[in-house]
């Protein structure tokens, strides 16, 4: 007796739940469409967005593939997909136009490595994104393939790198020395990802006393001195907390742009913020914490 995949159809249908197929038909209904329009966007937007945390995660898989090669996509919708495991994300993170800069920056800062490699996968990306990505990548590097271990050219037969490159090739590797050197245990390093989760959390609810509390728990100090940096109107104080805590680079952009979107109006802004920051040293970090916590400390003994 002869059987073909459609005999099977009916059971994997079954398998699913109705929110499944609800979505997976409004979704290749609107694939569909020759030319959808924003309504149609809306629409299945609409629809869909209820659906999602119903949905099992092979349906989420079939409806981020699916959206990522629509010449339109539903924003609200491709956002929300985007914030999810990188199994799921992973097409929309790597080929979809809804996914702004401002978008792709926060998706790096909030989720890591696994959504960092999916963006870098995306043609006429940001300079300045690439950029973050590659410093990403300098912490996280993937495992060298054989055939990259050993270089392709010899040394003297290489392209003449010229003398800014070369400096800059030796600040990176200095910038990780260092770190290196500074590596604190594990249970701080676990430290410094807690605070940055709370700090992250309380900027994205719109800062404020929440944010204050937060920076006055990571770094032990006052309120009242978290406060005047968290308020710094030149924008010098914050970043240097953000060292001293020991944050990434893409994380106290994510920080600071979440609290001062207006400081970053473009790739220029975003490019000056993140050379600043990578040129605030541990050591100046550390010493300007000390200065910190001794003016608290003093302030509380005075209030005494």
């Amino acid at each position: 007796m002869q059987s073909s995949s459609s005999d099977l159809r009916p059971f994997a249908h079954a398998e699913l739940s109705r929110a499944d197929r609800l979505l997976r038909a409004a979704v290749s209904g609107y694939c569909a469409l020759t030319r959808p329009r924003k309504y149609d966007a809306q629409q299945l937007q609409d629809l869909a967005m209820p659906l999602i945390g119903s949905a099992s995660r092979e349906s989420l898989r079939y409806v981020a593939a699916a959206l990522s090669k629509c010449e339109t996509e539903p924003p609200e919708l491709v956002r929300a997909l985007a914030r999810m495991s990188i199994d799921i994300a992973a097409p929309l993170l790597s080929r979809s136009r809804v996914l702004t800069d401002p978008d792709l920056i926060m998706l790096i800062g909030t989720h890591g490595v696994g959504h960092a490699r999916a963006i870098a996968k995306r043609q006429n990306l940001n300079p300045t994104i690439a950029q973050l990505l590659r410093l990403i990548e300098m912490r996280h590097p993937s495992p060298a393939k054989p055939e990259e271990t050993e270089p392709a050219v010899p040394a003297a037969k290489a392209q003449p790198v010229s003398t800014d490159a070369r400096m800059e090739r030796a600040r990176e590797k200095l910038l990780t020395v260092m770190l290196a050197a500074s590596a604190r245990p594990k249970a701080t390093e676990h430290d410094v990802q807690q605070s940055y989760e709370k700090l992250r959390d309380a900027a994205l609810k719109g800062g404020g006393t929440r944010f204050v509390a937060a920076l006055s728990q990571s770094l032990g100090i006052s309120r009242e001195t978290a406060w005047i940096i968290a308020s710094d109107a030149v924008g010098q104080k914050l970043p240097m907390a953000f060292r001293a805590i020991g944050l990434s680079e893409e994380q106290a952009y994510l920080l600071t742009s979440a609290l001062f979107p207006q400081r970053f109006p473009d790739a220029e802004h975003i490019a000056q913020f993140l050379e600043s920051y990578r040129e605030n040293s541990l050591d100046s970090a550390s010493r300007q914490l000390d200065q910190w916590q001794g003016n608290s400390e003093l302030k509380a003994r005075q209030s005494v």
